[in-house]
């Protein structure tokens, strides 16, 4: 959100950053109640995602040698992927199955116009997602190449599904995910920002500067990871450097 200094208006919204981290075993799932996980840590940034990704890395990186059993689960923005396929060349790398179902259902509204489609849009849309959650997103993107569309609109919805999912072909795999037992969802990093970042820096009225953002952000995130101790540390360490 903008914010005040010296009376003038700076700056403009911007993202806060999160990244969770959690072993498998911590995940648990009872019935059909949302996911729990045990223990998480976390690790924020608000400001570019290169310095985010140096962050993230100074986790990552003990767990490294886990090669294709460390997973990351995230969207379909170009600079993650490309960190991912640089730094750990050997995890599994995860599109969101909400991102990629969320692409089918925006295509179809444009596709199918018109309350008389709508049960075809439902069934057509059915079809693609049954698709995707059985490793046969290569035959979602024949169908929809094979669409011979003829109004502006169509045509330019048609070249964003298919460049987004041909970009991310190499991290659909859904059913083999799944028979792996990994989460196919970002639902927990989704969770995380509402309760890490949000429940105390989007309260009423509040505006942030970029260092004051960070700061909170900062002791919420060692809070939650439990590491309070740091900040007693370092209390003790300016009130010995005082007296």
């Amino acid at each position: 959100r903008p914010h005040q200094v010296d009376g003038q208006e700076i700056g403009s919204w911007r993202e806060m950053k999160l990244g969770r981290f959690f072993r498998q075993k911590a995940h648990l799932e009872i019935d059909n109640k949302p996911n729990i996980i045990r223990e998480s840590l976390y690790v924020s940034h608000f400001g570019d995602h290169q310095t985010f990704c140096h962050k993230l890395e100074q986790v990552v990186d003990v767990f490294e040698s886990l090669a294709e059993k460390l997973v990351f689960i995230n969207d379909g923005a170009t600079w993650i992927d490309n960190w991912i396929k640089a730094a750990y060349p050997n995890a599994t790398s995860i599109l969101d199955f909400y991102h990629a179902s969320q692409y089918i259902h925006r295509f179809a509204k444009i596709l199918f116009k018109g309350k008389k489609q709508k049960q075809e849009a439902e069934k057509w849309v059915n079809l693609q997602i049954m698709r995707l959650l059985n490793d046969q997103v290569l035959k979602v993107i024949e169908e929809i190449e094979q669409l011979e569309l003829k109004v502006k609109t169509k045509i330019e919805a048609q070249q964003k599904i298919l460049t987004y999912f041909k970009n991310n072909l190499h991290r659909m795999q859904y059913q083999t995910y799944r028979l792996r037992g990994l989460l196919i969802g970002s639902g927990p990093i989704e969770s995380a920002h509402r309760f890490v970042l949000q429940k105390r820096m989007k309260q009423s009225g509040q505006k942030w500067t970029q260092k004051g953002g960070q700061a909170v952000a900062n002791i919420r995130v060692v809070k939650l990871n439990k590491q309070w101790n740091r900040v007693v540390e370092l209390i003790n360490q300016c009130q010995k450097i005082a007296a």
